[in-house]
């Protein structure tokens, strides 16, 4: 008797299960990339926040002490935000005003909605819903 051929199994995964996998794992990097960008940047506008109040406080002891307010230089401020996400400035200065503006840098620039924040004197600049939502924490 001749020995029968038996069909045999091949195990693994074949072309089209290993595609449509890829396919999933595609459509879920397309939808939370851009999220999770989104996410980043508006983490890192804390270091704006934080830079400009810390303006408002040196200038608010500097006129305390010399009834005028200061550039960053007579505060002792650098130009740069502690992470180096935003340069510093200010402008609109007078004895009485002034504005602070903390500029995005860097890949932090793609924020367009919220790459310039300011502050005066009288606290932070949320004139319009956007820029209250880039003040948002």
């Amino acid at each position: 008797m001749p020995p029968t051929l038996m069909p045999t199994r091949q195990s693994g995964f074949s072309r089209t299960e290993i595609l449509i996998v890829l396919l999933v794992i595609a459509i879920l990097a397309a939808i939370a990339l851009p999220s999770y960008r989104e996410h980043i940047m508006k983490n890192k506008r804390k270091d704006a926040i934080d830079a400009l109040g810390r303006i408002q406080i040196e200038q608010e002891k500097r006129r305390g002490s010399a009834s005028a307010y200061g550039t960053l230089a007579d505060l002792g401020l650098p130009a740069m935000s502690a992470d180096g996400h935003y340069t510093l400035s200010i402008a609109n200065l007078t004895a009485t005003t002034y504005t602070a503006i903390a500029t995005a840098s860097g890949p932090q620039a793609e924020d367009k909605a919220c790459a310039t924040l300011e502050a005066t004197q009288a606290g932070p600049d949320i004139g319009n819903e956007q820029k209250k939502a880039c003040w948002a924490q």
